[in-house]
């Protein structure tokens, strides 16, 4: 269970320093269950955006969570 919360801290954190783009897609996809079909409707852009936007939150959070292992 301690283990679920850290998890869950980090989830927080990492997206409180996403942009609010980035968040929103997130959030709509992986808490949501969105499709990048669905979500570019919701959004009114084209999906390809959505697939790539996705692909660039990814790879911040990526890089968050990196920065974050290289600091403890």
């Amino acid at each position: 269970m301690e283990r679920v919360n850290e998890n869950r801290k980090t989830v927080k954190r990492i997206l409180s320093r996403l942009s609010e783009e980035y968040r929103t897609l997130i959030i709509l996809k992986y808490k949501e269950g969105f499709t990048n079909t669905e979500i570019a409707r919701v959004l009114e852009i084209p999906e390809n955006r959505v697939n790539v936007k996705m692909f660039r939150a990814k790879e911040k959070i990526r890089e968050f969570l990196d920065k974050e292992k290289s600091e403890r």
